[in-house]
């Protein structure tokens, strides 16, 4: 993906150059500036060092040494405060009184990486910081002005650099109508010179102003800035958020599908390919991502339709040919295995039948495939597997003979066949973490915080004014019982879309088979939404057969619910190769209730400026929902695993 340099807009900086001048010169007067008078000269004697400093050594510990450095720094900070004042009174050039007040800044900054917190040197130095942010910000509109972009840029990250120290937390500084666009400056010098981390600071400033003149912009260098820097689940997040906002934004999607597969969460891939594809449906990279996703989720025949649709557009491409032959023969190991475990003849008969119409595909096609690649034993395997399946015994020990040759073990005669995968060691095409990439489970919000959210925003959404809406009408549609009714509503849809966000998105490679427990008759299996447990009976070999078919074991009906702020696993049945089910289902403290928002925290702004009072109504209990089966998942940690 190509990485854009962010241009600096001069304009939305300009105002008339002598507005900035005066506003650059003219602040509060201060008294006279007091100068140092000239130092009397030094005797030569008195240079001397005495005979007793010359037989002994002084030793000073680090921290005089750290309080020596604070006090030369205090003192500098405050002779080039006070020559600040000195040049603005006697209207020096503009450009001295910039140049100090930068020094100031810096002087400042340092001395108070050495000042104790609340300590009296780190209060002056606030006070000189406070004071002299607005000749920093001054200085800002006088180097755009200037065109000198460089200079605009030390001034509009030391202007935005204090406001965002921890030394003022919670304060607020006067802002101005352009202060967005400093911002802005601030961020696009550090992004130029590849300060990445610096810039996603100014991104996320930019963002909280509320300022939308830029803000799909910003949001795209924000996205690129966390690829850019490892900060996926942040990428991610940040392409998601921006995306409610700006629907239709392509590459913001193809940021959001980066950061997926980058940084190992392809769980949450699916949502970005359905926007993209929406867009660009036969985009050769975004069909190949779709195929792949799918044949990790096991749906092999959605993966068979997607790979249809590249085989039209590159019908020579081996790669492509590849991944629909193991679609194929995936298809055909499904139901092959279906066939021979099935107790009813006839359903076994119709497995039978699907099965073979998907092997002598798989074979059509792996013959295709190991013409262009005759070493290759994966397929060579698949081939001879697919051929033994169908009952073709002279095409299945012609396959063998050439395996041989190659110096592997030929197939075993009806073998039960596994799964495959066009990768090494049969691994997905997505790994399920990234390198360096934090669990973006981490970063989920609690429910109460999510919740709250949602509801103050679409509340606020469906208490505005229509355009075309009369007073009595208004009035009529937002009360406090309506207002208190489409609370309610909202609480419940935010559960709903809490549990798609963060729920939904299982996969089965995020389950962990536990040693079996002979005397309970039960396997444990580990998963980030609590364990779940299924009762297996070691009769006739049935647990050590689970264990011996894990590998292609896929779940169907998982069904979640909300305990303590944290989305768990009520229920869900796995299914083996051969078609035999094992169901868990936790009963005991599953049915919830949708837990109230509070009300009085949620800011609710209608046209008269009042703010009608909600009475959230008794909290009803909610079914946990069900999904489609093999659902990608949020790798969220769970207390209960």
């Amino acid at each position: 993906m190509r990485k854009n340099r962010i241009l600096i807009n001069l304009s939305m900086l300009f105002t008339a150059s002598a507005a900035i001048t005066a506003y650059a010169v003219n602040g509060n007067t201060p008294s006279a500036a007091s100068m140092p008078d000239t130092p009397d000269m030094m005797s030569i004697g008195s240079l001397m060092p005495d005979d007793d400093m010359m037989h002994q050594g002084i030793l000073l510990d680090g921290d005089s040494l750290k309080q020596a450095g604070l006090e030369s720094k205090i003192q500098k900070a405050a002779d080039l405060y006070k020559h600040l004042k000195w040049l603005k009174y006697e209207n020096q050039p503009e450009t001295e009184v910039y140049t100090t007040a930068l020094d100031c800044y810096s002087v400042c900054v340092d001395a108070m990486k050495l000042a104790a917190k609340n300590s009296p040197d780190m209060d002056r130095c606030k006070s000189i910081l406070r004071d002299i942010n607005k000749d920093l910000e001054a200085g800002a509109f006088h180097y755009s002005s200037a065109g000198d972009n460089d200079r605009l840029t030390k001034f509009a990250q030391a202007y935005v650099d204090t406001h965002m120290m921890d030394a003022f937390k919670g304060e607020d500084f006067p802002l101005t109508s352009v202060y967005p666009s400093i911002v802005y400056c601030a961020a696009s010098g550090a992004y130029n010179v590849k300060d990445y981390d610096r810039a996603i600071g100014y991104f996320d400033r930019y963002i909280s102003t509320g300022e939308d003149k830029s803000r799909e912009q910003i949001y795209m260098f924000l996205g690129q800035a966390c690829i850019n820097t490892g900060k996926y689940d942040r990428a991610i997040t940040a392409m998601s958020d921006a995306l409610v906002l700006y629907p239709d934004n392509y590459n913001m999607m193809l940021i959001g599908i980066q950061g997926c597969i980058d940084g190992g969460h392809p769980e949450l891939l699916q949502t970005f390919l359905d926007k993209a594809l929406a867009m660009k449906p036969l985009d050769e990279q975004l069909l190949n991502i779709q195929g792949k996703l799918h044949e990790d989720m096991q749906q092999y025949q959605k993966a068979l339709d997607t790979y249809r649709k590249l085989e039209e557009i590159r019908p020579d491409n081996l790669g492509v040919a590849r991944h629909i032959a193991l679609c194929y023969y995936n298809l055909g190991v499904d139901f092959y295995n279906k066939s021979i475990y099935e107790e009813d003849d006839k359903i076994a008969k119709k497995y039978g039948r699907q099965s073979n119409t998907y092997f002598d595909a798989a074979s059509m096609k792996l013959e295709e495939v190991v013409a262009n690649d005759p070493t290759s034993l994966k397929y060579l395997k698949a081939l001879a597997v697919s051929y033994g399946c169908l009952g073709n015994k002279e095409k299945f020990d012609n396959v063998n003979v050439r395996i041989r040759a190659l110096g592997d073990n030929p197939i075993a005669e009806k073998s039960m066949p596994d799964l495959i995968t066009a990768n090494a060691n049969d691994l997905p095409n997505f790994a399920s973490s990234g390198k360096n990439a934090p669990s973006i489970g981490s970063k989920a919000p609690l429910y109460t915080d999510f919740a709250k959210s949602y509801v103050e925003k679409n509340l606020n959404a469906w208490a505005k004014k229509g355009e075309f809406e009369t007073n009595d009408d208004y009035r009529k549609r937002v009360n406090e019982t309506t207002l208190s009714q489409e609370y309610d509503r909202l609480s419940r849809k935010a559960q709903d879309e809490y549990l798609t966000a963060y729920g939904k998105k299982l996969r089965v490679t995020d389950f962990s088979l536990e040693p079996y427990d002979a005397e309970n008759e039960v396997y444990m299996i580990k998963s980030s939404y609590g364990p779940i447990y299924l009762n297996i009976p070691r009769e006739n070999s049935e647990a050590e057969t689970f264990k011996a078919n894990w590998k292609g074991v896929h779940f169907k009906n998982p069904s979640y619910y909300i305990k303590d702020n944290e989305v768990l696993i009520s229920g869900i049945t796995f299914v083996t190769p051969y078609g035999k089910e094992y169901s868990y289902s936790k009963t005991e403290g599953v049915t919830h209730y949708v837990p109230p928002i509070d009300i009085a925290g949620i800011n609710i702004y209608t046209p008269d400026g009042s703010r009608p009072t909600v009475a959230p109504s008794t909290p009803t209990a909610f079914k946990p929902s069900d999904v489609d089966e093999n659902i990608p998942y949020n790798n969220k940690p769970s207390k209960s695993t």
